[in-house]
Parts: C-alpha cells; sequence; structure tokens
C-alpha cells in the first residue's frame, strides 16, 4: 500500500513540475514593436480625412512618427484595405519602399468609415537602424 502511495505522489511531482517548466515565461529577444502614425494625424486618432490619405500615398517615401516624435521610412509592408460598403477586405499585397499600384487606385475610391490596414512592417529611423513597426491602422473621417 505504501509503494503505491510512494508512486502516486512521484508521479503527482512529475506532472506538477511538468506543468510549472511549460507556463513558465521565456524571455524574448525581440525587441517590442514601435507604435506609429501618419504624419498628417497629430492627434494619433487613428482618423484622417480623404484628401490626407491620398497625400500621405502620393508621398515618397512613406514616413510615419511615433510618440516620441521620431521619423520612420517605412519599407516593406503589407497592405489591406477594408471597405464598409460592401463590407469586405481586400490584400493588395506588398509595398517595398511605396505603396503597390493596385492599392493605390483602390485609395481613390475610398469612402468615410474604410480602413487602411499596414501590417508586417519593416521600416528605417533616422540612424538607418532597420525597425520593426506595429501594424498601422487608419480610417477615413467624413
Amino acid at each position: 500500500m505504501k509503494k503505491y502511495i510512494v508512486i502516486i505522489c512521484l508521479l503527482m511531482v512529475g506532472t506538477l513540475s511538468n506543468i510549472l517548466a511549460q507556463t513558465k515565461k521565456t524571455t524574448s529577444s525581440q525587441p517590442k514593436p514601435i507604435r506609429c502614425h501618419l504624419p498628417c494625424d497629430s492627434l494619433n486618432s487613428s482618423k484622417v480625412t480623404f484628401e490626407q490619405a491620398l497625400a500621405w500615398a502620393d508621398s515618397l517615401p512613406l514616413i510615419v512618427i511615433d510618440d516620441k516624435g521620431q521619423v520612420y521610412k517605412l519599407q516593406n509592408f503589407s497592405f489591406s484595405v477594408i471597405t464598409m460598403n460592401p463590407m469586405q477586405t481586400k490584400d493588395y499585397g506588398i509595398g517595398n519602399g511605396g505603396i503597390p499600384l493596385l492599392a493605390r487606385k483602390a485609395m481613390n475610391n475610398l469612402k468615410p468609415k474604410d480602413t487602411v490596414f499596414l501590417k508586417d512592417i519593416t521600416a528605417q529611423n533616422e540612424k538607418l537602424q532597420v525597425l520593426v513597426l506595429a501594424n498601422i491602422v487608419f480610417s477615413i473621417k467624413e
């Protein structure tokens, strides 16, 4: 009887240590992505006018600004547009230093409350370091 109790206790201790080892937080060597917004969105409200969005899309290189005022030049990013009427999401591919051609044409048809979504962003800071930025989302205001 004592043998069974010892075996059960050993199994429970082994299981508990395995569970605790799995729940340990691993420290990541990658820095946290930097949150940015468009230069024309000084309030960081994620809402810009149609004209501001087009002007930003036509300015090369594409730049964004973080909360501290540092400027970043976008290098690579995935570009998507979410339209409200009809409700749909369209991916336009990867922008390399500029907005993809079909995405730029789609921006001409943006309406209020439509949203532009940039993800998987790499950018270059003023010191020419390549950094990862957080997703950038902005919608068209009326």
